[in-house]
């Protein structure tokens, strides 16, 4: 209902917004129905120990949810068609989230207030704990013997751990343990390469190096078969049309579309071959006859793979 309210439809993206806070959205009703049994169990009169339970828990629950929501909204100012893409988990996130706060504060007290009863009293028998009260118990433990009040060394002593943890944690990135993406890669059936010769370069020298490219390329055992494309653009598909492929038309110019044997049949993904082409291409370079050498050398060479998503 909000969502169409704002305009949003229900897609595959907006479905996954709702899915991915499914698990948020419990906490905060959670929390609230346990509080307010808790205070029942007091003695309390019911509309007292409600009222009581919700105000309780209500500023931290609003914390808890709008940090949540925090965490969504930068995704909402992307540009361009990543920003078009990643819209509706920007919005239905912290809808979901926001709406689920306002159930928990006015919705659930009602149905509290209608649905909730004690246990009636029994007399209470030495039972055996369960493997879950023993941990707990062995949590609490920890807690007191560590970070307790009275232990204040031990305390100082157990944040500073976890603040150096921490900070070896933040230099993954900076020391490549840790690779980002904003999409994986994703195993594709073909590539291209772009050549760029230098700026007059003819067409039937812009052939030639295109050709030697190719029997460089077919050596790969992936490799089922090349298009090429010199000095005319290549078959534009949406990829193309969004980096521009379509203005491929300069003489200089060569666009290679290789096409990979079915993923299934081959051991390595596309990415793997890519590389592997890539680097083979750069070490033979030097082996190519004396005529191409120098065109070779100077120009520019460009693996290129599509996305597995939207355009980036």
């Amino acid at each position: 209902m909000v969502g169409n309210l704002f305009g949003e439809s229900i897609n595959r993206i907006s479905l996954f917004a709702l899915i991915l806070s499914l698990g948020l959205l419990v906490d905060s009703a959670t929390v609230v129905v346990e509080n307010i049994y808790r205070h029942l169990l007091l003695g309390k009169e019911k509309t007292i120990a409600i009222i009581e339970a919700v105000n309780e828990v209500g500023m931290g629950l609003f914390v808890s949810t709008l940090t949540s929501v925090i965490v969504f909204l930068p995704t909402s100012q992307l540009e361009g068609m990543m920003g078009e893409y990643m819209s509706p988990l920007s919005f239905f996130v912290p809808v979901a989230l926001t709406m689920s706060l306002v159930v928990a504060y006015i919705l659930l007290p009602l149905l509290a207030s209608w649905i909730i009863k004690l246990p009636e009293k029994k007399e209470i028998k030495d039972e055996k704990k369960s493997i879950f009260e023993n941990l707990m118990d062995w949590y609490e433990n920890w807690l007191k013997k560590y970070i307790g009040a009275k232990n204040e060394k031990r305390r100082v002593g157990f944040l500073r751990t976890v603040f150096v943890i921490f900070m070896i944690m933040l230099s993954f990135p900076v020391l490549k343990f840790v690779h980002f993406k904003m999409l994986p890669s994703a195993d594709k059936n073909q590539f291209f390469i772009y050549l760029d010769l230098p700026e007059g370069t003819d067409t039937p020298q812009t052939e030639k190096v295109s050709k030697w490219i190719n029997k460089e390329v077919l050596k790969n055992k992936n490799v089922n078969s090349i298009q090429s494309f010199v000095g005319t653009t290549a078959v534009v598909d949406f990829n193309g049309l969004f980096r521009g492929a379509n203005l491929r038309k300069s003489p200089n110019m060569a666009s290679l579309r290789i096409n990979l044997v079915d993923s299934e049949d081959r051991s390595e993904t596309s990415s793997e071959i890519v590389s592997k082409i890539r680097q083979e291409i750069s070490q033979e370079k030097s082996k190519a006859n004396k005529e191409l050498l120098p065109w070779l050398k100077n120009m520019k060479t460009k693996f290129v793979e599509d996305p597995p998503g939207p355009p980036v």
